[in-house]
């Protein structure tokens, strides 16, 4: 994820100071869960499932069918 991070970091980074995501990385999934209905439980989802989405950011190919991303985002289609 790239881009403007004007979220506040009103929670912690769930993976731990020097963890696997960066601070910047979760101010992101902040700002995607305030600012977009469809993200809305995403931050809440990555607590609830760190080691699935660390997972996810270490794969080669997260994009992939088989990734298998925590749910309800391994069903979310952004093209309509």
């Amino acid at each position: 994820m790239t881009g403007g991070t004007k979220v506040e970091m009103k929670r912690p980074n769930p993976s731990g100071e020097g963890g696997w995501m960066t601070d910047k990385t979760w101010a992101s999934v902040l700002q995607l869960s305030e600012e977009f209905e469809v993200f809305a439980t995403l931050a809440d989802n990555f607590e609830k499932n760190l080691k699935e989405w660390e997972r996810i950011y270490n794969s080669m190919k997260p994009q992939s069918k088989k990734a298998n991303w925590p749910a309800p985002f391994n069903e979310l289609s952004l093209i309509r």
